[in-house]
């Protein structure tokens, strides 16, 4: 009997308290732009998943078109070290310069960074596999906040 009422007093706190999903009301999917990337610079493997990200954004049916020149950047960096010396956390640091062109001159330059810290592990192949994954996840972390940043500017 008293976990039924600790529960319903607990639902009715919880009920109210007022939350919201963050993205319930972004209108960064609404919002359609015409890309064309000039020019591609730095890591591929972010340019290519940032570029798959704004391609569902991007409307080739639209007048204006928003010139893009992408320059990105990957660190990897020791954090710790365990007693033998071996690197036991690293530093992953994806930066990405957004820089708008139009006439072919710079009107407006978005940096991005994203930061994760890492566990390093014993299987070099597991390890490859995700560092590749974080890299991917940045990345389109990266494209999303350029969308809205962009979203704001126009």
């Amino acid at each position: 009997m008293q976990k039924n009422i600790i529960f319903i007093i607990v639902f009715f706190i919880f009920s109210s308290c007022g939350y919201n999903s963050l993205y319930k009301n972004s209108n960064t999917k609404n919002f359609k732009f015409n890309f064309e990337l000039i020019q591609t610079s730095g890591d591929k493997y972010i340019n290519n998943n940032i570029t798959s990200v704004l391609k569902n954004y991007s409307d080739k049916n639209l007048k204006d078109i928003v010139k893009i020149k992408l320059n990105s950047s990957y660190s990897k960096s020791s954090i710790s070290r365990d007693k033998k010396g071996k690197t036991s956390k690293f530093n992953i640091v994806v930066t990405t310069d957004f820089n708008l062109v139009d006439n072919d001159k710079m009107v407006k330059k978005i940096t991005i960074t994203e930061k994760i810290a890492i566990k390093n592990t014993s299987d070099s192949f597991q390890q490859k596999n995700y560092e590749l994954k974080i890299k991917k996840d940045l990345s389109r972390s990266i494209a999303r906040q350029f969308v809205e940043k962009l979203t704001s500017y126009k």
